[in-house]
């Protein structure tokens, strides 16, 4: 009842390249370099990876103004990558750190047996999907804001751990509230989808999950860095259910030839994480 993304998805990504330390002199430079050395050979898509916001991960304004190392903003940047012939693409979280905030509005979260928002592992205090105020109040209005700007890839993380340390672990918060957890968990990712459209590529990361089958573009297959062992294992999801994301290749590494054909030939995501000088020499 649905189609996968009919092109070929390559790019690359600034995690492994600048991890966190990442700036946006770092974006520009790339950017620069990505459309004179890469983008002749279908390597077009620009993703910012952790490093953007403002800390905590927590409210909407956190996502959408960026901190010191970006002083030109995400809409400024976003022009800049489009600009040069590039898909703009960036990184978000499914996660809540600011404890001040939760605790202040616990009906946002899943909440414990003394009403308090509850913690999960890698997920931070849990936002509640089945209160339709979270959604519309913490979760769409960052995707919203990105559509407008001009965002045409999305990675969306912890979507692994928002299912079992957030839902799964959290099961009699839904029990009593009579919610089926796997559809609370789908829309969750639905309303996403929703939001920044069909023309918009998202990858979900990290780990497959089944429940999302339909819904999103991608999916990574296992923790950071490249695997060769899910190429394997879910071969037949491969351009069937989704494209599947065996992680940022490093072509400075040994194996960085090999990687990227075998991605290649897959016809699964492809996604650089060196350092701009690696293409240019």
């Amino acid at each position: 009842t649905y189609r996968t993304w009919p092109t070929s998805v390559g790019g690359w990504t600034s995690w492994y390249a600048f991890r966190d330390k990442v700036t946006e002199q770092d974006i520009r430079g790339t950017a620069d370099v990505m459309a004179e050395r890469l983008r002749p050979f279908g390597y077009d898509v620009l993703q910012i990876d952790d490093g953007f916001q403002r800390l905590p991960i927590s409210v909407p304004d956190n996502w959408l103004n960026t901190n010191e190392k970006f002083p030109g903003g995400l809409s400024g940047l976003q022009s800049y990558i489009a600009g040069k012939g590039l898909t703009p693409g960036l990184w978000t979280n499914t996660t809540f750190h600011d404890s001040t905030w939760a605790f202040a509005h616990p009906n946002y979260f899943v909440r414990g047996a003394d009403g308090k928002p509850s913690r999960g592992n890698w997920v931070g205090y849990v936002m509640d999907g089945a209160n339709p105020a979270t959604m519309r109040d913490l979760v769409l209005p960052v995707y919203a804001a990105l559509k407008q700007q001009g965002w045409k890839y999305f990675k969306v993380d912890a979507l692994r751990p928002l299912r079992y340390e957030g839902v799964n672990s959290h099961a009699e918060f839904y029990a009593q509230r009579k919610l089926d957890r796997v559809k609370v968990y789908r829309d969750f990712s639905q309303q996403i989808r929703d939001v920044i459209g069909r023309d918009a590529f998202m990858l979900a990361s990290w780990g497959p999950r089944p429940e999302l089958a339909g819904i999103i573009d991608a999916t990574r297959l296992g923790d950071d860095g490249f695997g060769y062992g899910g190429f394997a294992q879910f071969n037949s999801f491969n351009n069937v259910v989704w494209r599947n994301d065996p992680d940022h290749i490093e072509l400075h590494q040994s194996d960085g030839r090999r990687a990227a054909t075998l991605t290649t030939l897959t016809g699964s995501l492809l996604m650089l994480t060196d350092k701009p000088s690696v293409y240019v020499n």
